[in-house]
C-alpha cells in the first residue's frame, strides 16, 4: 500500500476506532467517500482492533495480540504479563513491578505502537495528570508513570480484579435496594472527581469494576475533561467527530451536539447507568442507527419510565438482568413513583434541569431508601403524608384504631368542630390568597432586575413603578404582604443602581415589620439585611456592618447556625468586611457560608458559585492567587451551567477571574475575559449602571498595565461619568476612579492635573475609610510616586514610608502591595544616594513577587531592573548588565518589546553597554 494511502487509512482508523460498530458504515462513508478500497483497508484495521478487545481493564486477561507488547517485555520497572484491554488509542497490560524494591501487580497503560500522534499524546498525558489529582477509594489510583526508551509515555494504575458493575449485579443476584446502594457508592466517586474539577464523560458499566469484596472502582479517564470555560481544541465540529470520543448509549445530548460539557453530563450518564441496573436494558435502542438518527433520538426522544420499561416484550427479554427475585409487575410497583421521577430527572435533555450535582442525585436515592420525600417530586401535602404513612405503617395503623375507638365519643361535638374547621379554612384561604399575591408580585418585580433580564426589557422600569403603585392601593389590609413587596422593590431598585429610590422602600418595609413582629423575627432580620446591603452600596460601611450583624444574630436565633438564610447573611457581611479591608475576617465568613451551602440537602449550584467566587476574592485580596484561581473557575463553570453564557453572573465571574489572571501576568487570557464581561454587562445593565463602571474601570487598569495610557484614560473617564451621578462624590468607588485617572495622567506627564486628582482621592478615602485602610496606603503611595517624579524627594520618601507601614499592618509583611511599595521606595532611595537600603528593599520585593506570581511576571522584571540599578550604583556594571538583560527578557515576553517598561530597561542597558565598551577602548 502506498505510504500516502496508508497514512490516510491509519488516520481514519484512529478517528473511528472508539466508535460503536453500528456507526462504522456511516463513518467510513463520510471519511472515505467513493474510495471502496480505502474503506475496505480501514474496515480491516477496525475488525482486527475489535477482535483484540475494545475495552480497558475488564478484570481478566485477554492474552497477547499481534500488535501488542509480548509477555516478558520490561517497561521501566515493570514486566508485562498479559494484555487486559485494547482500544483505538492505547493498550492496558497486566504487569508486575520487577525490581529489588517490591512486587506488585498493576495495570500498565501505554500508547499502542504507531499511535503516538501529537493529539493522542496530549490526551494520554492529560489522562495521567487527571488521575494524579484524584485520590478516592472508589477511583482506581495512579501509582507510577514514565517514558519508554522510544519516548512513549506510560503510567501504572491500581489493578482492579473485578467485573463490570452490571455483570457483577447479575452474577451476585442483587436485589433492588442493594443495586441502589451500590450505585450510590459510584456516585461518591464521580462527585469526588467533580470536586476536583474533572468530568469523566464516559461513565458506563465497563468503566466501573466491582471487586470480590463488592467495592466499585471508577476507571478509564481517557476522555475525561478538566472543567474549563473554554472548549478543548478540536472538539467543535460534526456529530460524527464527537461520537468517537464517547459511548453513544451513555452519552448526554450536549455530548452528541458538541455543546459545553459540565458536571451535568456525568449526571446524565449516571442516569442511564441506573436505568440499566434497574431494568436490565438501556433507555434507547441505538443499534445500527446512523449518526444523525442517534443524535435525534438522544436529544429529542423522551425515555420510558423505568417502571414501564420492565414490562412488555422488551422488559421480559431483559428479565435475567433485573434486580433478583422481582417479577415484572412487582418491580414495576417498586419503580413507579419516586424511582421513575429520580431517573427521569437525571435524564432530562436540558443540563440545567437535571440534578444540580451528583451529590443531590445520590441524596435523593438515599431519601427514597429511607422513606423520606425526594427533592425531585413536587413537595405536596399529600405526597409528604403518603411518605410518612409508608415509613410508619405500624404506628399509623395503631393510631387509626385509637381514632376509631374515640370516634363515638366525639359525635356530640361534631357540629361545633365543623364550625371551627370552617373558620380555619377561611383563615387558611386568606393566607393562601396573600401568598399567591406575594408570589405573583415577586415574579412581576423580578422582571425589573437587570441582573436577570436585559436592560432594554419592555417591562423593566415600568413594571417596577406599577408594582409600587399597586402596593399603596391594593394591600392596605395585608401589612405582611405590603412589607414583603416593599422590601423586594427596594432590592430591585438597589440592583438597578437607583439607591435613593431603594432607600424609600427599604425603610418602609422595615418600619412595617417593626410594628408587626417581635425582635428577632426572620422577616425583620431580612429587612435589616437589606438595609445593611443598601448602606454598603452607598459607601456607609459602619452603618452597613451594624445592620448586617444585627440581621445575622436574628437569623441564627431563628434558624440555627447552618441555615441557607444564615449563609446568605454571612456572604453579605463578608463582602462588606472585604470592602473595609478586613480580608482575614471576610475569608473566615465566606468559608462558613460555602460549607453551609455545600452541605445543604437541597444545595443550589448558584449559591455555591456565589460563595466560591466570594471566597476567591478574599483570597486574592490577600495575594493568595494560587488558592483563588480554582475557586474562580469553579464559580464560572457553575454559573455558565446554571444561567447560560450571557448572564450577568457569568460576566461577574469572568471579570473576577480576569483580574486574577492579570495579577498573575497572564494578560491574553485576562483580556479575553474582560472583554466578554464588559460586553455582557453593557448589554444587560445599560450604559449608566454602576456595574458597567466597575467593568470599565477594570478594563482601564488592564490598559494601564499594558502601557496603553490613552485607552486607559478614556475608560477611566467613562467609569467616573457613571459613578459620580449614581453614587455621589464621597463613595469609595468614586475615589478609586479618581485615583486611577490621576495615575494615568501622571504617566502621561500631565503632572498638575494628576496631582489634583490623587490628592482628592486620598482625601475621600481618609474621610470615609479611616486612616488605616489599604486604599489609603495605596493613595499615599501614588502621591509619593508623583512627588518623586516632580523632584520632591523628601516628600516622596515620607509618603512611601507611610504607605509601606500601612500595608504591612493591614495586609501583612509578605503581601504583593508591600512588594510594590518597597520597590517604589527603593527606587527613590537610589535617587537619594542610598543604594544599601535600596538593595534590601528590592531583594524583599523580588522574594515576595517570585513566591506569589512566579519568576516570569513583569513585577519580577521590575525588581530585577531595580537591582540592576543598585549594581550600577555600586560600580558593578557586569552584574548590572546581567540583571537588566533578565528583566528585559521578561518584559518583552510578557508585555511586548514596545511597552514603556521594556523600552526603559533597554535604554539603561544600552547606556551601560556603551560605558562598558568605552572603558575597554
Amino acid at each position: 500500500m502506498p505510504d500516502d494511502r496508508y497514512a490516510r487509512a491509519k488516520a481514519f482508523f484512529q478517528e473511528i476506532a472508539d466508535a460503536p460498530e453500528a456507526l462504522w458504515d456511516a463513518l467510513l462513508s463520510e471519511r472515505c467517500g467513493d474510495d471502496a478500497d480505502l474503506a475496505a483497508r480501514v474496515r480491516s484495521l477496525l475488525e482486527a482492533d475489535r477482535a483484540a478487545g475494545d475495552t480497558f481493564l475488564e478484570g481478566h486477561a485477554l492474552g497477547p495480540v499481534a500488535e501488542g507488547i509480548a509477555p516478558g517485555t520490561r517497561i521501566g520497572v515493570y514486566r508485562i504479563r498479559d494484555m487486559l484491554g485494547h482500544g483505538g488509542m492505547g493498550a492496558v497490560y497486566l504487569a508486575e513491578r520487577d525490581d529489588d524494591q517490591f512486587h506488585k501487580r498493576v495495570a500498565l497503560k501505554i500508547i499502542r505502537p504507531g499511535m503516538n500522534t501529537r493529539a493522542i499524546l496530549e490526551r494520554f498525558r492529560a489522562e495521567r495528570q487527571i488521575l494524579a489529582g484524584l485520590d478516592h477509594p472508589r477511583i482506581a489510583r495512579l501509582l507510577d508513570g514514565g517514558v519508554t526508551p522510544d519516548g512513549i509515555p506510560y503510567f501504572a494504575m491500581e489493578y482492579v480484579d473485578g467485573m463490570p458493575i452490571d455483570v457483577w449485579c447479575d452474577h451476585h443476584r442483587l436485589g433492588l435496594r442493594e443495586r441502589l446502594e451500590l450505585f450510590r457508592s459510584v456516585c461518591a466517586a464521580v462527585q469526588h472527581a467533580h470536586r476536583n474539577l474533572v468530568v469523566h464523560r464516559d461513565i458506563k458499566p465497563g468503566n466501573i469494576l466491582v471487586d470480590a469484596s463488592g467495592e466499585p472502582r471508577l476507571l478509564d479517564f481517557g476522555i475525561a475533561k478538566l472543567i474549563d470555560p473554554e472548549d478543548e481544541p478540536g472538539m467543535a465540529g460534526a456529530t460524527a467527530t464527537h461520537l468517537r470520543l464517547m459511548t453513544p448509549e451513555y452519552a448526554s445530548p450536549e455530548q452528541v451536539t458538541g455543546a459545553p460539557i459540565t458536571t451535568a453530563t456525568d449526571v446524565y450518564s449516571l442516569g442511564v447507568l441506573l436505568f440499566q441496573l434497574l431494568t436490565g436494558r438501556l433507555p434507547y435502542r441505538l443499534n445500527s442507527r446512523a449518526p444523525r438518527e442517534i443524535e435525534r433520538i438522544i436529544c429529542e426522544t423522551v425515555p420510558q419510565r423505568p417502571s414501564i420499561a420492565v414490562t412488555g416484550s422488551a422488559g421480559e427479554s431483559a428479565a435475567g438482568r433485573r434486580p433478583h427475585g422481582m417479577r415484572p409487575e412487582s418491580l414495576r410497583r417498586h419503580l413507579s413513583g419516586d424511582i421513575d421521577t429520580i431517573v427521569l430527572m437525571a435524564l432530562r435533555k436540558e443540563p440545567h434541569r437535571r440534578y444540580g450535582s451528583v451529590e443531590l442525585f445520590s441524596e435523593d436515592i438515599r431519601r427514597h431508601l429511607e422513606g423520606l420525600p425526594v427533592r425531585a417530586r413536587p413537595d405536596t401535602t399529600t405526597y409528604r403524608l403518603g411518605k410518612f404513612v409508608t415509613r410508619h405503617r405500624i404506628p399509623v395503623a395503631a393510631a387509626i384504631l385509637v381514632l376509631l375507638s374515640l370516634l363515638m365519643g366525639i359525635v356530640a361535638t361534631a357540629w361545633q368542630a365543623g364550625v371551627a374547621a370552617a373558620e380555619r379554612d377561611r383563615a387558611r384561604l386568606a393566607a393562601r390568597k396573600a401568598a399567591q399575591v406575594t408570589d405573583f408580585m415577586i415574579d412581576l418585580f423580578a422582571l425589573s432586575n437587570p441582573k436577570e433580564n436585559a436592560a432594554d426589557s419592555l417591562t423593566a422600569g415600568e413594571i417596577l413603578r406599577r408594582g409600587a403603585a399597586r402596593i399603596a392601593t391594593e394591600l392596605d389590609d395585608q401589612p405582611e404582604v405590603r412589607a414583603t413587596m416593599a422590601n423586594v422593590i427596594g432590592q430591585v431598585y438597589m440592583e438597578m443602581g437607583e439607591l435613593d429610590s431603594a432607600a424609600v422602600f427599604v425603610e418602609r418595609a422595615l418600619s412595617v415589620r417593626r410594628d408587626l413582629y417581635p425582635e428577632g423575627h426572620g422577616d425583620l432580620a431580612a429587612s435589616y439585611q437589606t438595609r445593611g446591603n443598601l448602606a454598603a452600596h452607598q459607601g456607609r460601611y459602619d452603618d452597613a456592618e451594624a445592620d448586617l450583624r444585627a440581621a445575622l444574630a436574628m437569623h441564627r436565633a431563628e434558624f440555627g447556625d447552618i441555615h441557607p438564610r444564615v449563609a446568605d447573611n454571612l456572604v453579605d457581611l463578608a463582602g462588606l468586611l472585604l470592602e473595609k479591608g478586613d480580608d482575614t475576617a471576610a475569608e473566615a465568613l465566606h468559608r462558613q457560608a460555602l460549607t453551609i451551602r455545600e452541605r445543604a440537602p437541597d444545595s443550589d449550584p448558584r449559591s455555591i458559585a456565589e460563595s466560591a467566587n466570594a471566597l476567591a476574592l478574599a483570597l486574592k485580596r490577600q495575594g493568595r492567587y494560587a488558592e483563588a484561581e480554582p475557586l474562580y473557575r469553579r464559580a464560572l463553570t457553575l454559573r455558565e451551567a446554571a444561567f447560560g453564557p450571557d448572564h450577568y453572573w457569568v460576566a461577574n465571574s469572568a471579570h473576577n477571574l480576569a483580574a486574577l489572571l492579570q495579577s498573575l501576568g497572564r494578560y491574553d487570557e485576562a483580556e479575553d475575559l474582560y472583554l466578554r464581561s464588559l460586553a455582557i454587562v453593557r448589554k444587560r445593565m445599560g450604559d449608566t449602571h454602576p456595574e458597567l463602571a466597575t467593568d470599565l474601570n477594570s478594563m482601564a487598569v488592564f490598559y494601564f498595565l499594558q502601557g496603553r495610557y490613552g485607552d486607559a484614560e478614556g475608560h477611566f473617564r467613562e467609569a467616573l461619568s457613571i459613578w459620580r451621578p449614581a453614587l455621589g462624590d464621597s463613595h469609595p468607588h468614586v475615589a478609586t476612579g479618581i485615583n486611577n485617572l490621576g495615575l494615568t495622567l501622571m504617566n502621561l506627564e500631565r503632572f498638575e492635573e494628576a496631582g489634583s486628582l490623587l490628592e482628592e482621592a486620598l482625601a475621600i478615602r481618609r474621610r470615609i475609610l479611616g486612616t488605616a485602610h489599604p486604599h489609603v496606603a495605596n493613595s499615599l503611595g501614588n502621591v509619593a510616586r508623583l512627588a518623586h517624579l516632580r523632584g520632591d524627594l523628601a516628600g516622596a520618601e515620607r509618603d512611601f514610608r507611610r504607605s509601606l507601614t500601612l500595608y504591612e499592618s493591614a495586609s501583612g509583611p509578605d503581601h504583593p502591595n508591600v512588594a510594590r511599595t518597597a520597590a517604589n521606595l527603593a527606587a527613590l532611595l537610589l535617587d537619594r544616594g542610598d543604594p544599601a537600603e535600596a538593595e534590601a528593599l528590592y531583594e524583599r520585593a523580588l522574594a515576595i513577587w517570585t513566591e506569589r506570581v512566579g519568576d516570569t511576571h513583569p513585577n519580577v522584571a521590575g525588581a530585577l531592573s531595580g537591582m540592576g540599578r543598585v549594581r550600577a550604583a555600586q560600580k558593578r556594571p557586569e552584574d548590572a548588565a546581567v540583571l537588566f538583560r533578565r528583566a528585559l527578557t521578561i518584559y518583552e515576553t510578557a508585555l511586548g518589546a514596545d511597552h514603556p517598561s521594556a523600552a526603559g530597561v533597554r535604554e539603561r542597558l544600552t547606556a551601560l553597554d556603551a560605558s562598558l565598551s568605552g572603558g575597554t577602548d
